[in-house]
């Protein structure tokens, strides 16, 4: 690679430039000046577009007019030899062209070149990587292209780093096609690059060992084929001598088995005769029992001689004797307790009501003696009263004491209207001022009105007022009133005339009294007279209790009813006579004293044993009559029984029913002997004796049962399996020995094809790590050139001895002329942004080594003052190389050639 010179940019459609714009480059220096959005960045922009690609999405850079061409174009020369670059950045068609020396243009490269394409476009690739040194957009924007804003301090350490990572692109490419083509051999890239992962992917070494084991299974099988036919035909040969075993075993036992049925045949033959037998010889024994107990039944049921019946007898005349102690008592009937039952209620609650009545009678007694002696007190009072006030307090009432009142307050207002009448008659009368009055009036109306009519009204005036003079001498006019008023108080007084002797009274206070001690008489009438209500009524109530007493008394005396639960019964003259207490020339009070000091109990006790001796008799002889008949039942069931018996082996008698007996025995013991017999033919068969073992029968027949089934199961078993072995035979028999050869040569192919990719798998594993190793060896050195690089254009730049160090993980500081250390941060932005810069210049020359690669500069001094901006003028123009610089102030026209710019819209 040689120098890089880019000679003119074509741009359509992008951005600002809705048709064409061109963009003439010179060697050196090229200033492009211009106010802000007026298309410098885009232009920067549509260079690394052509060279790399537009960052998706494109279309967002597309002219916002709509142009129909969306492409750029770059010419440029590399050693000499001119080129051309042209991109649709639509479709990111690309086209190199370049000359020859005879002046031809030819094709270099074309396609289509994604920056973000998994498939790249290696022949494009190669031509970034052979001119620029890069293959990427922002390896050439680390590199070549410096732009605004410039890093602050705490950041220049990682701008720095970024740039230094960048400029090593050359063994990245070769880093990425050796792990590339260690992808395509294995996905198991950690086993051979420990530096790189793992795929997902089987690739071709995988795939080769999946057939190396594919074909060593397949010929494992080959192999084991022929071992195995050999076993199965030996195994058959053993199986079939087995099964020929078990079959005769299942011959003899299902002859076993046969003798078993046969064996339960005799058993429930012989047990049937046994049961048959046993059962006549039962049944004969009961129906001799059954004759015997008919006959002596009838004997004793004739004779009366049955021991239940002797019972009956015993208690009967017991009874008898207990019932004629109690004859008394038949004079009550059968109700004989019902009835003392009522007695006795009777005298209890007759006993009670005439005490009740004693004592209510007291009450009353006690009551009218309290009402006399109330009445006494009362007219004792009523006789002070009179003699006090004159007047009988009967003879009054509150309506008089108010009448009295009223005529005094009348009396007393009758005194006062007298008072002023005698007061208006004593006063004098002045009459002349009405007179005084006309006159005034008649002047005024003289004056007021004139002539004839005012000496007319004049006079009319002066008449009036002593018309009025003149009536005012009469009587005067209140005390008129007053009489009217006295007349009207005098005639009320009338009608409160009452001849009394409180009328003469003149005091208040007396009259007060007398009222007074009115209430408190009338207070006192009135509980005399609530007293003797209370008498009355206890009088009433007392006589009522004793008329319903006495007519009780007499309805339950005279009753006839037979209801005597309620009430006095019909029998009361009865258990009255029973008790020695009768009616007869007494009193009824007497008559139940008498009752109350009898023994009731006793008397009940009694009464409930003649009662209960009655039923008991009664009981006995329904009990004989029973008996009798139960006895006459007995007989009849037994000589049924009897019948029975005989009708069920149709005999006669007792004598043919014993021939029956003997008949079945011998049927017995003929069933035994065959048994006997059969048993003694096959051994292993229960005898008689253990057939009562019902549960050991069952299991040894149940165990004969499941060897059957168990020897009839194992010779399915084994003809499933001779059937399964001829099968596989068959399949073994029929595999051919050829293929086993065939098998063994594929594999030693696939084993050598293997070793192959092994070998190329570590062939490329050792090749990424050396590479890696000599990358950082590479940095390692380059750290070094880095420093002297920027120290030179640093001290260029800022005109001062200090030099510019990085550590190992690419920190950046300066080392002042004293020798302490300075960071980034600490320095001026001013100083930084130089150091920055010295820092792109010098990691330009260590990418672009071996070729001169242009700059691109966008506005990145705007905070440098005019001295600094002077040395950097010079540090740029001194690099010997192409560049371009962006900006939109004119303090950087002199930097160098302007870039003619045509643009033709469309």
């Amino acid at each position: 690679m040689g120098m890089v010179l880019f000679k003119r940019l074509i741009l359509r459609g992008l951005g600002l430039y809705g048709g064409e714009a061109v963009f003439d480059f010179s060697p050196g220096s090229n200033i492009l000046l211009g106010a802000n959005e007026s298309g410098k960045s885009t232009m920067a922009e549509g260079l690394c577009g052509v060279l790399f690609g537009l960052k998706a999405p494109a279309l967002q850079y597309r002219h916002w007019g709509g142009s129909s061409s969306f492409e750029g174009e770059l010419w440029l020369s590399c050693q000499g030899v001119e080129l051309c670059i042209r991109r649709s950045f639509a479709t990111n068609t690309i086209e190199v062209r370049r000359v020859d020396p005879a002046g031809k243009w030819h094709h270099s490269a074309t396609g289509v070149h994604k920056p973000e394409a998994h498939k790249p476009n290696k022949a494009y690739l190669d031509f970034l990587r052979e001119t620029f040194g890069v293959t990427s957009s922002e390896a050439f924007r680390s590199t070549y292209y410096v732009a605004q804003p410039l890093p602050l301090g705490q950041a220049l350490d990682a701008k720095v780093q970024e740039l230094i990572s960048g400029g090593g692109t050359h063994h990245l490419a070769a880093r990425e096609f050796l792990q590339d083509s260690l992808k395509n051999v294995t996905r198991n890239w950690r086993a051979y690059a420990p530096s790189l992962g793992s795929g997902t992917k089987e690739r071709a070494l995988e795939k080769v060992q999946d057939e190396r084991r594919e074909l060593e299974l397949r010929l494992a099988e080959q192999r084991g084929a022929t071992e195995e036919l050999r076993q199965v035909e030996s195994k058959l040969d053993a199986l079939l001598g087995e099964l020929r075993a078990k079959k005769a075993n299942i011959l003899a036992q299902a002859g076993i088995q046969v003798a078993w049925q046969q064996w339960s045949v005799m058993r429930d033959k012989y047990v049937a005769s046994r049961d048959k037998a046993q059962k006549i010889d039962a049944d004969s024994t009961s129906a001799s029992n059954l004759s015997q107990a008919i006959e002596k039944s009838t004997l004793e049921l004739a004779a009366r001689e049955l021991p239940r019946l002797r019972e009956l007898q015993s208690e009967k005349a017991a009874a008898q004797t207990r019932h004629a102690a109690l004859r008394l008592m038949a004079l009550l009937g059968e109700h004989a307790v019902e009835h003392v039952h009522a007695v006795r209620r009777f005298v209890t609650e007759l006993s009670a009501q005439l005490e009740e009545r004693e004592q209510d009678l007291a009450q009353a007694l006690e009551s009218e003696r309290q009402v006399a002696l109330s009445e006494a007190l009362l007219l004792n009072w009523a006789n002070d009263y009179e003699k006090k006030y004159g007047l009988a307090p009967r003879a009054l009432s509150l309506q008089d004491f108010d009448n009295f009142s009223t005529r005094q307050s009348l009396l007393e207002k009758k005194s006062r209207q007298e008072a002023r009448l005698r007061e208006a008659l004593s006063r004098p009368r002045r009459t002349a001022w009405p007179a005084v009055a006309g006159l005034l009036a008649g002047a005024l109306a003289v004056m007021a009105i004139g002539g004839q009519m005012g000496v007319g009204a004049g006079v009319l005036l002066l008449a009036l007022g002593l018309a009025v003079s003149l009536f005012w001498r009469g009587k005067n006019p209140a005390t008129r009133i007053l009489q009217g008023e006295l007349r009207e108080t005098e005639g009320s007084l009338a009608s409160y005339d009452l001849s009394s002797a409180f009328l003469d009274v003149g005091s208040s206070e007396l009259l007060v009294a007398a009222r007074q001690d009115f209430l408190l008489y009338k207070e006192r009438e009135g509980t005399v007279r609530e007293g003797q209500r209370v008498a009355a009524e206890r009088v009433r109530y007392m006589k009522g209790r004793s008329t319903e007493l006495r007519q009780k008394i007499d309805a339950l005396l005279s009753s006839g009813s037979s209801d005597g639960v309620r009430g006095l019964p019909r029998y009361f003259a009865e258990v009255s006579a029973l008790s020695s207490c009768s009616l007869e020339g007494r009193r009824l009070s007497d008559a139940l004293a008498d009752l109350r000091k009898a023994s009731w109990d006793d008397f009940e006790r009694q009464a409930k044993e003649y009662v209960g001796l009655s039923k008991q008799l009664m009981q006995i002889d329904v009990d004989l009559a029973l008996a009798e008949k139960e006895a006459q039942q007995d007989i009849s069931t037994r000589q049924g029984q009897l019948a029975y018996l005989l009708a069920n082996y149709n005999a006669v008698d007792i004598a043919a029913l014993a021939r029956r007996k003997i008949d079945a025995t011998t049927d017995m013991l003929l069933a035994r002997q065959e048994w006997l017999a059969h048993v003694d033919k096959y051994p292993g068969l229960p005898s008689p004796e253990q057939a009562d073992d019902v549960l050991g029968v069952d299991q040894a027949k149940k165990a004969l049962e499941r060897q059957l089934e168990l020897a009839r199961a194992q010779v399915e078993s084994l003809e499933q399996e001779i059937f399964s072995l001829r099968n596989r035979q068959g399949y073994l028999v029929g595999q051919s020995t050829e293929s086993l050869a065939l098998g063994e040569e594929a594999l030693a192919e696939v084993l050598e094809r293997e070793r192959q990719h092994t070998r190329e798998a570590r062939v490329l594993g050792i090749a990424i790590t050396e590479l890696k190793s000599a990358a950082e060896e590479f940095h390692t050195a380059a750290r070094g050139h880095m420093e002297d690089r920027t120290t030179h254009y640093f001290a260029a730049i800022t005109g001062t001895g200090r030099h510019v160090r990085l550590d190992e993980g690419f920190h950046v500081f300066v080392v002042a002329e004293r020798g302490n250390k300075v960071t980034p941060a600490e320095l001026s932005q001013g100083t930084r942004d130089q150091l920055y810069l010295a820092l792109r210049l010098a990691m330009a020359d260590l990418v672009s080594a071996e070729s001169t690669i242009p700059l691109l500069f966008d506005d990145p001094f705007l905070n440098t003052d005019r001295e600094r901006l002077a040395k950097m003028r010079q540090a740029v123009l001194s690099l010997g190389r192409q560049s371009i610089l962006l900006s939109h102030s004119d303090i950087f026209c002199d930097w160098g050639q302007p870039v003619t710019v045509t643009r033709q819209e469309r």
